[in-house]
């Protein structure tokens, strides 16, 4: 019997499938913890997965480290132009914990800040493919934010 769910669905399924079994030698440059979501690249060949300690992708049958800082990326989506995340610096960082809200243009290699920095850690961030809408679950009040719930912004956070 045939699912029902899309294509690109059914790839993501057996790829997530593949984040639990072990192969010799699959994992060997990548350990896959504490995962924080799944996204393809816009032309579908490559799957990356936000990780505890930066973005780990899968392509052509071989996990690797995808070039960039490794902070702790949470509520990480990708569109078909960047990848939007929040979370934490990684050790010896700079920046501000929690980040608020993140958004990479170039693959997860370099991020720029939106707001909210040292305020919000959205773990439950979601986004428009085609529209680089962001949608966030907030669990307690901030500057931008008066109480906690869902908010959404169509401007990279400039307007919730």
């Amino acid at each position: 019997m045939m699912t029902p769910f899309h294509p690109a669905f059914r790839r993501l399924l057996v790829a997530a499938a593949f984040l639990f079994l072990p192969a010799a030698g699959a994992l060997a440059q990548v350990t896959l913890s504490h995962v924080h979501g799944l996204a393809y690249s816009a032309d579908g060949k490559r799957l990356y997965v936000p990780i505890h300690h930066g973005l780990a992708t899968y392509e052509g049958g071989r996990w690797a480290k995808a070039p960039g800082p490794e902070h702790d990326y949470m509520g990480f989506a990708a569109t078909r132009d960047r990848f939007y995340s929040s979370g934490h610096p990684a050790e010896g960082s700079r920046l501000v914990d929690p980040f608020g809200l993140l958004r990479s243009d170039d693959g997860g290699k370099s991020w720029t800040r939106l707001g909210l920095e040292g305020e919000s850690d959205f773990h439950q961030l979601a986004a428009s493919f085609g529209s680089n809408a962001v949608y966030v679950y907030n669990h307690a009040p901030n500057s931008r934010m008066p109480e906690p719930g869902i908010y959404f912004t169509l401007n990279d956070g400039v307007a919730w």
